[in-house]
């Protein structure tokens, strides 16, 4: 079973939560939201693309539009190999939590 990175976890959450709307700016907002940290369209689209290279995301072009100057939204989603990951990243994390006590501070 191959662990995903949290950058890669966080994505596929962020694509299945939203669902339709899971393009571009989207995606950057609610990254961005999550994590309390910037990241540029450089990064983002690496990350979706190294994600759909390893099956985890499949990706699709819109209509282009005249307010895009003619460009087209790259609309991403969850494959069933994306969701199997995700499945497996939830169980991994509760198991390497499952016996460690509450952790207090000091």
């Amino acid at each position: 079973m191959e662990i995903l990175t949290i950058n890669e976890e966080i994505l596929l959450i962020v694509v299945w939560q939203l669902k339709e709307n899971a393009y571009g700016f989207p995606i950057m907002k609610k990254v961005m939201e999550i994590t309390k940290k910037k990241i540029s369209y450089g990064s983002l689209y690496n990350s979706l693309n190294n994600l759909a290279r390893k099956g985890y995301l499949a990706f699709c072009k819109g209509e282009p539009t005249e307010v895009r100057g003619g460009k087209r939204k790259v609309y991403y989603t969850v494959t069933p190999q994306g969701k199997v990951a995700l499945k497996n990243a939830k169980q991994f994390h509760l198991n390497l939590w499952l016996n460690i006590p509450d952790l207090e501070l000091d």
